[in-house]
């Protein structure tokens, strides 16, 4: 026989039963498997990953005890490229574009660490800039722009913006001596497109004292940044980018004169000796 419940009773047990979710610890509400779970988990795993946004690695030579090339009236090359690069990074960012510096003053990093550096930033492309020499030869002067394996378009646009910019000058325009390929560590051991620019020459007379002008200086970097800015409007795949052309066999040696351009690429300048260039940039 079944006995009727008092009618305070049901409304107790209903109570109950509404009310007793809400108390449930927050444990017991999100099970692993479930799918409020999931999504939590989810959101955690998004913090730390590396962004979406395009990411420029700017690479300023040398640093700290190694001073880079010393020129004319000991014109030192850190001093030539640490404020080129700085303006570099800041118009990019002003841009819009991420970037990432390997020093931001005079210290020394290692070549093996400024690539690791990029790579662990998730960076899509490195632009390492740096200040010819040579000793003996101040007829020698001029812009070269390296790349090795997945570098060539970058190269032939960012040397193309700054020929366009400061090989334009009416007094000494800055003489286009080429893109070319060569085995510098930080180049081929970049597994992003990466170029090294040699903003011109420390022992020419004429190129020393415009690189130690503040405002001379400031050009290059405009046409730098510039340049690396139409490589991205252009659509470059940066991470993916597989233009590849033949590398030098051995990098280029002091008195040795060499003539190597991009494919279509026509020297603007004589058959020179070039200057010492070793894989270890």
């Amino acid at each position: 026989m079944v006995h009727s419940l008092p009618k305070s009773w049901v409304l107790f047990c209903s109570l109950a039963a509404i009310l007793s979710p809400l108390a449930a610890p927050a444990s017991a509400l999100l099970q692993p498997g479930t799918a409020e779970n999931a999504n939590s988990q989810a959101s955690t795993k998004l913090v730390g990953q590396k962004s979406e946004k395009i990411l420029v690695t700017i690479d300023p030579g040398h640093g700290g005890k190694d001073p880079g090339a010393i020129g004319l009236d000991g014109l030192r090359e850190v001093d030539v490229i640490l404020p080129i690069s700085l303006r570099v990074a800041k118009i990019l960012e002003e841009k819009g574009v991420a970037t990432q510096l390997t020093r931001d003053s005079d210290y020394f990093v290692g070549l093996d660490e400024r690539v690791v550096m990029a790579r662990r930033a998730g960076a899509n492309i490195f632009v390492s800039i740096h200040a010819n020499s040579i000793d003996n030869r101040p007829d020698v002067n001029g812009l070269e722009t390296y790349h090795y394996h997945r570098g060539l378009e970058l190269a032939s646009i960012v040397h193309s913006n700054i020929i366009g910019v400061l090989g334009a000058d009416r007094d000494e325009p800055l003489l286009d001596r080429g893109v070319r390929s060569a085995r510098f560590l930080v180049l081929r051991k970049s597994e992003i497109p990466a170029i090294l620019v040699e903003v011109g020459y420390l022992t020419s007379p004429t190129e020393s004292v415009k690189l130690a002008d503040e405002k001379y200086r400031e050009r290059m970097a405009d046409a730098i940044a510039q340049g690396i800015l139409e490589y991205l409007d252009r659509g470059s795949n940066v991470s993916l980018n597989s233009q590849k052309s033949t590398p030098l066999a051995n990098p280029p040696a002091r008195k040795t004169p060499v003539n190597v351009t991009s494919p279509g690429t026509t020297p603007k300048f004589p058959l020179q000796e070039v200057p010492q260039e070793t894989t270890q940039k």
